[in-house]
């Protein structure tokens, strides 16, 4: 009974750490996508000035 325990403790760790790595990676995906957005609002802003002092 034992060893069984000690399967379902361990497939429950790797379920756990799964889900974790997922939900970070989802975390780090929005963030890298707000970045990239604020890259290119950036752009735009340095465009535009640039346009307008010419």
């Amino acid at each position: 009974m034992g060893l069984i325990d000690f399967y379902t403790l361990m497939a429950v760790l790797v379920l756990v750490l799964v889900v974790y790595e997922l939900y970070d990676l989802k975390k780090k995906t929005e963030i890298k996508k707000e970045e990239i957005q604020l890259e290119r609002e950036r752009i735009a802003l340095e465009t535009k000035k640039r346009e307008e002092e010419k």
